[in-house]
């Protein structure tokens, strides 16, 4: 099992703008906790890694979803 990164407090903000040709998906993220904070370069390694697979997945389903519908 892989350690996790604590996180004590954190918020993220999705927002989806309809744009010509699809819709563009723009994150925000906060994140604080003495573990997060102590080492900040390798948080955002593993926390922003994390970040870009929820956007591969979520552009996955999209473009699956679209494909399904002609």
């Amino acid at each position: 099992m892989k350690p996790g990164l604590r996180i004590d407090r954190g918020v993220h903000v999705w927002t989806f703008t309809k744009v010509w040709g699809g819709v563009l998906v723009q994150t925000e993220e906060t994140w604080t906790g003495a573990q997060v904070e102590a080492d900040v370069p390798t948080s955002i390694k593993h926390l922003g890694g994390g970040l870009e697979e929820w956007l591969k997945e979520l552009k996955a389903t999209a473009e699956a979803r679209r494909s399904r519908k002609g």
